[in-house]
């Protein structure tokens, strides 16, 4: 599954819409624009708090966006969350996700998969461009309120 929309630094450095699902269509582009495609279990949100008063995250950290790994490109709410995958026996082992090596995030409001960032760059998200988190770092890529 495709995530909603793709945004992608040009050349310039500039972040641009790479690819925008339109649910009129009856093609899909998203082979044209190399869109990645994941589960439809690491699209769906998850909740620091278990989903009780809906606040975004993990067991681990409060925040609005997943990681994509930098290796195998899934994606995860955090490193622990990946570690935690690692650990189970039935799962495909990922290497540990190094926080400084992701180069994208997916913002859990809209779905949009774009460059790290504090604060998502999709003009239609409902976040109003809120940050993903209280506190972040652009160097570690470290979210959480």
């Amino acid at each position: 599954t495709p995530p909603s929309c793709y945004y992608r630094k040009n050349k310039e450095g500039d972040v641009q819409l790479a690819w925008k699902h339109d649910p009129h269509s009856t093609s899909s582009n998203v082979m044209e624009a190399s869109v990645p495609l994941f589960s439809a279990a690491e699209l769906a949100p998850t909740y620091h708090d278990g989903g009780i008063n809906r606040v975004l995250g993990c067991p681990h950290y409060a925040r609005s966006c997943k990681l994509r790994h930098p290796t195998s490109g899934r994606l995860y709410t955090c490193r622990l969350c990946c570690e935690q995958d690692r650990e189970m026996a039935t799962k495909d082992k990922d290497s540990p996700l190094d926080r400084y090596e992701v180069k994208e995030i997916l913002c859990m409001i809209c779905g949009a998969l774009q460059p790290a960032g504090k604060h998502c760059v999709n003009p239609e998200c409902a976040s109003e461009g809120k940050p993903f988190a209280r506190y972040s770092c652009g160097i570690c890529n470290f979210y959480d309120n």
